[in-house]
This record gives C-alpha cells, structure tokens and sequence, in this order.
C-alpha cells in the first residue's frame, strides 16, 4: 500500500492556532514574555499519533533538559508537541510550522498548549512552541552557533546565553552540568578530524525536493571516501532554507528513514 501524505502550503484551523508562524519577525522579548517555561535541551524520543476525532496528526517529542531559562521544572524529560508528522500509512506535514528531529539541541520557548493536548504515552498535557519554528533556537554544536528564523547567533555560550539572560533577569538552573558546548564542539571536531569524509561527486547533479513517492526523480547518491559505517554524530547536513542560507545546518542522520543506504564510500 502507497502511503498517503498531505501537505498543507497554507492553513487555518478551527481546532488548533498556530501562532505567529515564520510570517513575520517575532523578537526575543516577545517570544521570552509570552513563554511560560525556556528550556534548552535534546529531542531523545518522538510519537505522532491522531486526534481523538481522528481529524489532525500531531507528534509528540520527548525532550531531556540541559537548562533551564524561565520557569521551574522538577523532572528532566518534557513533551512538546508539534503539528504533522506519520502514523503507519498516512503523514501530514505543515509549510512553516516547526518540525523537529531526533538529536537535535536546542532552546524551546514553551508554554501549555490550549486545548489541551495530551501525550498518548504519560497522557501527560504537551508543551507547545510559542512562534512555532521562532520559537526553537537551533544549535550548531560542531560551530557552536546557533539560528532560528530571522535570527543567528555566532556563539551560544557568549551571544546567547547572554542575551537570553538579559532578557529572563535571571541566571539559568543547570539540569544537566555535565553537557558543555564547548566540549561537545572540541570532541566533534576531533571526530570530523579523524574521519576526513571526502565528497568526489553528487549523482544526479539536481534532484526534486519534497517528493517523496517520486523515487526516480528524488533520490540524491553521494559519492566519495571516510563516510563511515554508521555513528551516533554521522549525518548528511544541508543549508536549511528556513533560516536563510549558511545558518544552522539540517542534518539527515544514518539511520533517518529518508536514508537508503549509508556506506563508507555512498
């Protein structure tokens, strides 16, 4: 069976607002004053599942938290959810909404969802994405940058945690102390080092984005030497269009599903 995904250019719910998408430029202090709760952390779990009515596709990503901004929090893992995504069959993907990947990192501004959606594992009620995809600053830990639309940071530990500081008047509750971005940065580079992946050439020289039952036309083949076999920080990163040209990469990682093959020379 053929699966059936739809994609929304543009969309109004009566169910659901999608506030202050990538329409317009949405500022730190009002992304700051209209959260609930700030955290920074990593997407460790996703599950999308369907409305009780059976009507609207949502995923559930399972966060643990490094930091903490804005707000308390007594656990260490969070649900934040997101609009779109598949279940067995049948997927929804959303223009400008914020999608989020497993191992990504990065700063969410949150607050409860309205209408209360829960998760279908905790049945737990999910933090939303205050400004959808403004509202997660996505780090670059191989750079040590950070980006969201319309915004970029050259140094999270300086720039960031600075700014965002500024703006909660408060220091930062450190979930985690044993995750660094300086460290996390020092280490990738040595494994970027020892690796020296080397690209000889792409095949076919251009391929159609976003069309997923369209194998012929959609399938990218990179050639070259030092891909690996496979590891935890091995991934395919491309320039995200969301956040303009050279901001935070989006990475396709091994064992991402759109991947068909992952060798040391394919």
């Amino acid at each position: 069976m053929k699966s059936r995904i739809a994609v929304l250019i543009l969309v109004f719910f009566s169910t659901y607002n999608l506030t202050a998408q990538s329409l317009y430029e949405v500022s730190l202090s009002e992304k700051t004053s209209h959260s609930t709760l700030i955290v920074e952390g990593k997407v460790i779990d996703q599950r999308s599942f369907w409305n009780s009515n059976h009507t609207m596709i949502y995923t559930s990503n399972k966060v643990e938290v490094y930091k903490v901004f804005k707000g308390s929090l007594s656990q260490s893992i969070l649900e934040i959810v997101t609009v779109g995504g598949r279940v067995e069959n049948d997927g929804l993907e959303i223009s400008e909404a914020l999608k989020l990947s497993k191992n990504q990192v990065g700063t969410f501004f949150l607050y409860p969802n309205s209408i209360n959606i829960k998760s279908p594992t905790s049945f737990q009620r999910l933090w939303d994405v205050y400004s959808s995809s403004q509202g997660f600053i996505r780090y670059d830990l191989n750079k040590e940058t950070a980006s969201a639309p319309f915004v970029r940071y050259k140094s999270i530990s300086g720039d960031f945690y600075k700014d965002i500081k500024t703006k909660t008047n408060r220091n930062f509750e450190n979930k985690k102390p044993s995750f660094s971005v300086s460290a996390l940065n020092n280490k990738n580079t040595r494994e970027l080092t020892a690796l020296a992946p080397v690209i000889s050439s792409f095949s076919p020289a251009m391929v159609n984005a976003g069309a997923l039952l369209d194998p012929v036309n959609n399938v990218l083949t990179i050639n070259g030497s030092g891909f690996g076999t496979g590891a935890a920080s091995a991934a395919v990163l491309f320039d995200d269009a969301d956040d303009g040209a050279g901001g935070t990469a989006f990475p396709v990682a091994y064992n991402d599903p759109l991947v068909i093959l992952w060798s040391d020379t394919q």
